[in-house]
């Protein structure tokens, strides 16, 4: 009988050992006699005939699982990030007066970079929300450090001007 151990450690195999262990599989379950008998496999396939399903079937499941995991990660990924821009983009709905102040500087100067003072409450808040990012922790002068305007936010301000009106 088969040990649990053992059973982890092929749980354990490469995509490319599963791969192997699935096409030979394959070919000994689905072969209609041509190439086993050639290789003059026959006895052995009716000695291990029972094992040889739930090998392929094993092997078969850690590929899919070698394909779709990673695959589903990065859905999952995107899916996270949408939602998010989503969030962001909604902020920009809702700005105060003084918010649109602070963004108007980049879309009417035609800038992607501003200097405003670090202590900044609103700036704090465009930041905090990803609008605008500090982009240097060095300051220019005195409080004041170089924000950049987010590139998906300049883009959507671009397209949607009244949003700052």
């Amino acid at each position: 009988m088969l040990e649990f151990k053992k059973v982890v450690e092929w749980l354990k195999l490469s995509p490319k050992q599963a791969f192997i262990i699935f096409v030979i599989c394959s070919i000994l379950l689905f072969d209609k006699g041509i190439i086993i008998s050639k290789l003059g496999l026959e006895k052995p396939k009716e000695l291990f005939q029972p094992y040889l399903g739930l090998v392929w079937l094993f092997a078969l499941a850690l590929l899919l699982a070698e394909v779709f995991v990673p695959t589903y990660r990065k859905c999952i990924k995107k899916y996270k990030q949408r939602k998010y821009l989503k969030h962001c983009k909604s902020h920009l709905h809702h700005l105060t007066k003084v918010e649109k102040k602070v963004l108007c500087e980049f879309i009417e100067n035609d800038t992607k970079s501003i200097d405003a003072p670090l202590s900044d409450g609103v700036i704090q808040e465009l930041a905090t929300n990803n609008i605008i990012r500090l982009v240097a922790t060095v300051s220019v002068h005195n409080d004041y450090f170089a924000y950049n305007i987010q590139p998906w936010a300049w883009k959507y301000l671009h397209e949607h001007p009244q949003l700052l009106k």
